[in-house]
């Protein structure tokens, strides 16, 4: 007997005969298949018996192994008579290419590879293969018995008998928490013999029975009660996890996004589903590593390329769409690179060194286009910055001495330069918008404290005007519109200047020092980067947050692409990461505008339509996310239906009228006068009618539902309600139609004869209402902020899903397997309704007042209190664990090195989350 069989390739043998030498110098008797036995011979005997012989049994972990015909029948046989598995990490793997029984256990060493220290890893290797010892080796002593008498087709002269039976009962029955576990065959085994020993002893062998059933009972129960306790420890670990990721969200993005991972794959909690979730949703959409500190990036104008340096003479240059290096740039002389920038165009890319030269490369072949030339004065200072004019015939650059000098950038000739001998260097430059202006912003150094911000006349190069910052300037930055300027100083302060006047306007205070200013192209937002780890996102217009990119490195150098879609943010830890301008993992954002109350999916998913404040409904084509048609309605839009067919938009407004709009041709065919407030639109399965529901009388406390006849436009009926009407739906069948109101019920009433025929007591105002694809189910939103879930057929209350604020809009998946629930507070609950549980929460930000699935499910659209739409992908609710890796793993690009696993991962081997990025 052996107290270890090693498993292991062929191409790993080097290593195995030095393993086995290493153990057997420490009294460790082997068994090692090292004579290459043909395959056919070697499973069905030697190999075979050899595993049940040995006490424990050890795989070496290579891709090769993990891959091996041969080694998988001898872990499968191992698995399969409850040896002690011991894997030992040899060679890095994908953790996808490992089987869960390999994977659910400790590796040895537990980080790193076994060759990374040898002697520690052996040192733990022995200690598993010692521990329980005794355990271990009446374990594969029963065992290879028990196989013995299967062999022999159960025959009763191999069972066990006297002590050594007894010894093998209290073996069985006092297992425990050891490991491994007995066999079924092993208990079947003590039984049989049991039973055969007490048969001459009739009287005693019903108790001796009994008591041997009660004792497996009881250690039946004891592994239950374990197994329990294990999977309490893993749900408790999966939700500190959970926490700890949602906590580096605002801190390190990307260590964060990891974490999540682990989170989910240790236990998928809702803690854990939702703090993966919020991972998908950071809006970061790229990482790149460049080695060393990134001073300065720069995005081409269709946000294609992304050209990075830093302290090297080296710029890379990236395609953003395949995330791959597309070329890099090497500046001749021995300096480094600090400034660089795209052209308006795209074509020519600047790059400045620290030498103080500049040298135009074409961006598309990366060769210069201009020899290199001295500045015009004696100081060869370092370029500090580049900025070219909006329509790219200008670029002025600015130096660490205080010069300024102005280029050609289509002849590459000296035009002019200035210099203020009362400065020490210049920290930025930015042309208005209309290439008349420039702004300098100056630093400090060598003793002189400068905070001045000078704004010249570029074509005469005169001084227009001149004021104080109140700290050193680090970035200057002019509003897309070209009326204020944004100017970031080192006491942490953004001021928002009218520069036509020197009227500050606002300023924002970001709290730590900055480094750089860049608005977005449509001038909403301000992004600013500090020597701190963060982005800070802000609206120019009121002056406050909306939002904080966590980068995890202090931010050197931020810059928009000109399509307004990417953020690219270098940073002091060596790496450039794009942030989705939009904000967060969605299909899309649609920015409409103004407040949106109804969205709806036409019946093919082509077509979403936007109801909103202004009085217009857009219309969206929702596979490329462009605008088809504008259809004014004129009056605030607060509810939208396709008609079943598609060909027909109706659209209820404010003042009571309803539109019936040609989706073809955009044209409004008919309006249908109601009076009061049209609160919801529905029509019926056959497209014939249309129920409207609305509300009116002395603080909209009345109200009704009108049906209409599509084909005459004529008034079929009324139906009463006594109360504001908010919500109306019709069932599948077209037989029965729901009513929510102002009331703390739900009427319905049947189509036939415009008749109520039952009343669900709901409890509070019902503020939305769904049935369920198959018509079997109605879902009723209401303002408490439940969901009453309600059997159609019997009347009856399936469920209530406390969403927990005002339950605005409700929407089942077209399978009907879910439910999404949106709600005043600004987010959407995904329900299992079936079961009652709440499986995720989307954010929105902001009240949700409307939410519709795509007709194939896959996308969830939800139009908010501010103005705009987003499309949320069904990855975000599914848990597909693998779905999710692939957009984490593709954002961070990266894995945690061991002192971030330990550091967030308890009692867990290492192992690299996103294997692809090793």
């Amino acid at each position: 007997m052996s107290e270890i069989f090693v498993s292991y390739s062929r191409r790993d043998k080097e290593f195995v005969q030095r393993l086995v030498s290493a153990l057997e110098a420490r009294s460790i008797e082997v068994w090692v298949d090292v004579q290459d036995i043909p395959p056919a011979a070697r499973f069905a005997d030697e190999l075979k018996s050899a595993i049940e012989a040995a006490n424990s049994f050890a795989f070496v972990m290579s891709p090769d192994s993990l891959t091996s015909i041969e080694c998988g029948r001898e872990l499968a046989h191992a698995v399969s008579i409850n040896k002690r598995i011991i894997p030992v990490h040899f060679r890095q793997c994908d953790i996808r290419s490992v089987p869960d029984t390999l994977a659910a256990l400790n590796f040895v060493p537990q980080l790193g590879l076994f060759d990374d220290d040898f002697e520690a890893a052996l040192g733990a290797l022995v200690d598993a293969i010692t521990t329980d010892l005794d355990w271990v080796r009446a374990h594969t002593s029963l065992g290879q018995k028990a196989i013995e008498w299967d062999g022999h087709d159960r025959d009763g002269s191999f069972l066990l008998s006297g002590s050594e039976l007894e010894a093998a009962e209290s073996w069985l029955t006092g297992r425990s928490d050891k490991s491994p576990e007995p066999t079924e065959l092993q208990a079947t085994f003590v039984l049989e013999s049991r039973r055969r020993a007490t048969r001459r002893l009739r009287q005693t062998r019903s108790l001796v029975s009994v008591a041997l059933v009660v004792a497996l009972i009881l250690s039946a129960v004891a592994l239950v009660e374990r197994n329990t306790a294990v999977s309490n420890q893993h749900q408790a670990q999966s939700q500190e996890m959970s926490a700890d990721a949602t906590s580096l969200f605002s801190t390190d993005a990307p260590l964060g996004m990891l974490v999540s991972m682990q989170a989910y794959s240790r236990d998928p909690t809702l803690a854990a589903r939702d703090a993966l979730i919020e991972a998908a949703e950071q809006p970061l959409e790229s990482s790149f590593e460049t080695g060393s500190l990134v001073q300065t990036v720069a995005l081409s104008t269709n946000g294609e390329l992304l050209a990075a340096g830093g302290h090297g003479r080296t710029v890379s240059v990236w395609n953003t769409k395949t995330d791959k290096v597309v070329g890099t740039i090497s500046e001749p002389k021995n300096s480094n690179v600090v400034k660089v920038a795209f052209s308006p165009d795209g074509e020519i890319l600047a790059i400045g060194d620290t030498l103080g030269d500049i040298t135009l490369w074409s961006a598309r072949t990366r060769r210069a286009v201009t020899h290199r030339y001295a500045k015009s004065y004696a100081n060869d200072g370092s370029i500090t910055s580049i900025a070219f004019s909006s329509n790219g015939q200008l670029f002025a650059v600015g130096d660490a001495y205080g010069d300024l000098s102005l280029w050609s950038a289509t002849s590459f000739t000296f035009i002019r330069g200035a210099k203020d001998v009362a400065v020490i260097g210049v920290a930025s430059l930015a042309f208005s918008p209309d290439g008349q202006t420039l702004a300098v912003g100056f630093s400090s150094g060598h003793g002189i404290t400068n905070d001045l911000v000078d704004l010249l006349n570029v074509s005469s190069g005169e001084r227009i005007s001149s004021w104080s910052e109140g700290a050193a300037v680090t970035g200057v930055a002019f509003s897309p519109d070209g009326r204020s300027l944004a100017v970031g100083d080192g006491s942490g302060n953004i001021g928002l200047w009218d520069w036509t006047n020197g009227r500050r306007i606002a300023t924002m205070a970001e709290g730590r020092p900055l480094n750089s200013l860049a608005f977005s192209p449509n001038g909403r937002t301000l992004a600013a980067g500090d020597v701190g780890d963060v982005i800070i996102l802000w609206d120019p217009a009121t002056a406050k947050r909306t939002g904080i990119l966590a980068q995890g490195s202090p931010i050197e150098t931020l810059a928009y692409s000109a399509n307004g879609q990417s953020l690219a943010a270098g940073d002091g830890g060596g790496r450039v990461d794009l942030w989705s301008a939009a904000g967060a993992r969605s299909a899309g954002t649609f920015a409409v505008g103004s407040a949106v109350h109804s969205v709806a999916y036409s019946r093919d998913g082509r077509v979403l339509a936007i109801g909103d404040d202004t009085g217009d409904v857009v219309l969206w084509d929702a596979t490329n996310g462009r605008r088809m048609a504008t259809l004014p309605q004129g009056v605030p839009v607060i509810c939208v239906a396709f008609s079943p067919n598609g060909r027909n938009l109706a659209v209820g407004d404010a003042s009571g009228d309803i539109g019936l709009w040609d989706v073809a041709t955009r044209h409004r065919v008919a309006t249908l006068v109601e009076g009061g407030f049209v609160s919801s639109v529905a029509f019926s399965p056959n497209g014939r009618t249309l129920a409207a529901g609305k509300i009116f009388g002395k603080n909209f406390g009345n109200g009704s539902v009108v049906l209409w006849n599509i084909a005459t436009r004529m008034e079929i009926a009324a139906l009463r309600e006594g109360s504001g009407v908010h919500s109306v739906a019709y069932s599948r069948d077209g037989k029965t139609l729901a009513v929510g109101d102002q009331s703390p019920d739900v009427d319905l009433w049947g189509t036939a004869n415009d008749r109520r025929t039952a009343t669900l007591a709901e409890g509070s105002a019902v503020h939305s209402l769904v049935f369920s694809p198959d018509g079997a189910t109605l879902a009723a939103g209401d303002v408490s902020g439940h969901v009453g879930v309600w059997d159609v057929a019997s009347r009856k209350r399936i469920s209530t899903l406390a969403e927990g604020s005002s339950a605005n809009s409700v929407s089942f998946s077209p399978n009907g397997q879910i439910l999404a629930v949106g709600d005043q507070s600004g987010s959407m609950g995904i329900w299992d309704w079936a079961n009652g549980q709440l499986t995720s929460t989307l954010s929105d930000g902001y009240p949700v007042q409307s939410v519709a699935f795509s007709p194939n499910g896959q996308i969830l659209g939800a139009g908010d209190a501010s103005d705009n739409v987003r499309l949320f992908q069904s990855v975000l609710w599914t848990g597909d664990l693998t779905a999710f890796s692939r957009i984490v793993c593709g954002e961070v690009r990266a894995n945690m090195t061991g002192a971030e696993w330990t550091a967030n991962v308890p009692n867990q081997p290492y192992q690299e989350s996103c294997p692809q990025y090793s």
